[in-house]
């Protein structure tokens, strides 16, 4: 593989795109109209595929929904240690929460803020777009790492946040009593796992959020 200035160019143009269809992804969910377990295993694509195999297949598939999906159910988002799978998800959706977002660079943070820009040299848009817009899971200092989050909660579009520390965690339990003073201070209610399958536990925390809706 030769590198080469105009290389370079078209997988920034390929790169974009597909940032561009993983924010598309993110507001589909946004608008309700995409499961929080779906929209995780479409975004793997943007780690595993091509990147404009990724696009073209996603964009084709976001088309068709047009379906709201989450409606009266409480929306929740994930923060915590980085999930391999969808199956806390899923334990989130059978007891009737909806996953509108994840504090996850293999999520809702995976295209970051802004593009690789295509109006300078390629190798110093590439070096600033991953010095300025770092998605990797410990991000420094603790007030960028906290930003997301940050606004995120305090968009007021989240019912509850589900803080999954697992119980062999031992670097984002450290962050939890900040992030707890945060969701507390907006009195957003939260609960901890420490499993990707809590079923009682998730249960009933669904359970009082629907609750606190209907009320």
């Amino acid at each position: 593989f030769e590198v080469t200035e105009s290389a370079l160019s078209e997988a920034i143009a390929e790169s974009n795109r597909a940032r561009a269809v993983v924010r598309q992804i993110h507001q589909k969910r946004r608008d309700g109209l995409l499961e929080g377990s779906a929209a995780v295993e479409l975004i793997r694509g943007f780690y595993t595929e091509a990147r404009d195999t990724f696009a073209n297949r996603v964009s084709a598939q976001l088309d068709a929904l047009n379906v709201p999906v989450a409606g009266n159910r409480p929306r929740i988002l994930i923060k915590g240690a980085p999930l391999d799978g969808a199956s806390l998800y899923r334990v989130v959706e059978d007891s009737g929460g909806y996953v509108s977002a994840e504090d996850d660079w293999r999520g809702s943070r995976a295209a970051g803020d802004r593009d690789v820009s295509t109006d300078s040299d390629p190798v110093t848009a590439i070096f600033e777009k991953y010095f300025h817009d770092e998605m990797s899971p410990r991000i420094q200092p603790s007030s960028d790492r906290d930003a997301w989050f940050h606004r995120e909660v305090g968009t007021g579009h989240v019912d509850g946040v589900l803080f999954y520390i697992p119980l062999e965690d031992d670097v984002v339990g450290w962050d939890y009593p900040r992030h707890h003073a945060l969701v507390e201070a907006l009195r957003v209610p939260s609960v901890v796992v420490r499993e990707t399958r809590p079923l009682a536990q998730v249960d009933a925390f669904v359970g009082s959020l629907r609750r606190g809706l209907l009320a």
